[in-house]
């Protein structure tokens, strides 16, 4: 990866977990967080989208991949609305909660990929894996 793209992942990390601690920062119920967050959401992204697909002329793609992707953002919607919840609740420590679903993400990401997409993680990886299953151990453990 080039340093570009190390830069975007540092803000899109970074802003991933901005809005939950920010909203606990508030006093904001799960729920409100949640409605504010995927407005916000969705609106920058249609936006951007809209104009990207415009002026580089993408075709639609086939009724059959927008119906599953369509699904996977259904279950996208419960997980945000879970993750808010659970980021305002006083009695969770946010920013534990929110590496422990960021590294549950590196986990799943690994997985899916190998699932769909036949990509066979390295040795160095799979090392990495172990880690990240070591962090949760330690960041959960009481």
């Amino acid at each position: 990866m080039n340093i570009g793209t190390l830069i975007v992942a540092c803000f899109i990390g970074t802003t991933f977990v901005l809005w939950p601690i920010m909203s606990k920062y508030l006093n904001m119920a799960g729920a409100w967080a949640n409605i504010v967050v995927i407005f916000g959401t969705g609106l920058t992204a249609l936006i951007l989208s809209r104009y990207y697909i415009v002026t580089n002329h993408i075709p639609a793609p086939p009724i059959k991949a927008i119906l599953i992707l369509l699904c996977s953002a259904v279950m996208n919607g419960i997980a945000v609305y879970l993750y808010a919840q659970k980021t305002a609740n006083p009695e969770i420590p946010t920013a534990i909660f929110v590496v422990v679903v960021s590294v549950f993400m590196v986990i799943a990401a690994a997985v899916l990929d190998f699932a769909l997409n036949d990509t066979i993680p390295s040795l160095r990886q799979l090392a990495g894996f172990g880690c990240a299953i070591g962090a949760i151990v330690l960041l959960t453990g009481k």
